[in-house]
């Protein structure tokens, strides 16, 4: 007798408990829970494939080999200067003078390299970042368009395309173990940001009336 009612009692508490929440409440709890959705990312291959990051790797490259060329003539003005040594006798006058010249022009070359070196770096730094806010940005537009509550990154290629033992270890220990088709943002996201950087070089053409 004292179970039963003590069961009934507890049933009267979740009754009331429920009729205490507002509908409106109830109903708005289940829809946000079905709205929960997941998507993914590969990162690397948005990288790899997204035109104006390759613009811009392609342009920093250049510009290196440009760089090289500056190197160089420093280095064969130095030869130049060691090969101008050897027709003196060490100790004279004017091998020391050349031999200044040559440690004059030996550190230019050094301080030169470490400039170049730091610019180039921070450069590619800038590159990287900027293209991974961008990606971001187009992610979060997405996501927020098509409600995505959630997006990880992922190797899609996975274990399927990897040939050497680290690459096979990587993809073993990637987290996500399977996924819908749909639930692949990758494509849609790389679209996005390569019709916009096509546009953006169009707009900044010269028009063939301006030109003319």
């Amino acid at each position: 007798m004292k179970f039963e009612f003590r069961t009934a009692f507890l049933l009267l508490v979740a009754a009331f408990s429920l009729a205490a929440v507002p509908p409106q409440v109830v109903d708005a709890q289940t829809t946000e829970t079905d709205r929960h959705q997941l998507g993914l990312i590969d990162m690397a291959y948005v990288f790899k494939n997204y035109q104006k990051f390759n613009d811009q790797t392609e342009a920093l490259q250049a510009e290196i080999v440009e760089t090289d060329t500056e190197m160089k003539s420093r280095v064969e003005a130095g030869q130049k200067i060691q090969a101008q040594m050897k027709e003196f006798s060490a100790g004279s006058a004017e091998y020391e003078k050349l031999e200044g010249d040559l440690l004059t022009e030996q550190a230019e070359l050094k301080k030169l390299q470490l400039k170049k070196q730091r610019e180039f770096m921070r450069k590619e730094a800038d590159i990287y970042k900027e293209t991974y806010l961008e990606v971001r940005d187009a992610i979060s537009r997405y996501s927020t368009y098509y409600k995505y509550t959630l997006i990880l990154r992922f190797d899609r290629s996975g274990v399927t395309s990897a040939e050497n033992p680290q690459d096979i270890v990587e993809g073993l220990n990637q987290q996500v173990l399977y996924h819908r088709n749909r639930d692949d943002l990758t494509d849609p996201i790389l679209n996005y940001l390569n019709e916009h950087w096509k546009r953006t070089q169009q707009a900044a053409a010269p028009s063939s009336s301006t030109t003319n």
